[in-house]
């Protein structure tokens, strides 16, 4: 029956810890997709695609941290 407890907790402690990370991922992603807003509304861009690589780059980095 111990056993039974602790994997319970093992297991609910996992999911939240998955919950966790998800939402991180998500928050991530959220920020860049102000930057690429914030970049896209600013003049001093010469290069039109700069703004869509920074975006691709940002969320490349949120899938290597969280994914």
């Amino acid at each position: 029956m111990l056993k039974k407890i602790a994997f319970f907790v093992f297991a609910l402690g996992l999911g939240t810890a998955y919950a966790a990370s998800s939402q991180e991922y998500m928050l991530c992603l959220d920020d860049c997709g102000a930057s690429w807003e914030g970049c896209r509304s600013n003049p001093t861009w010469l290069d039109p695609n700069a703004c869509f690589n920074e975006w691709q780059r940002c969320n490349s980095n949120c899938k290597q941290l969280y994914g």
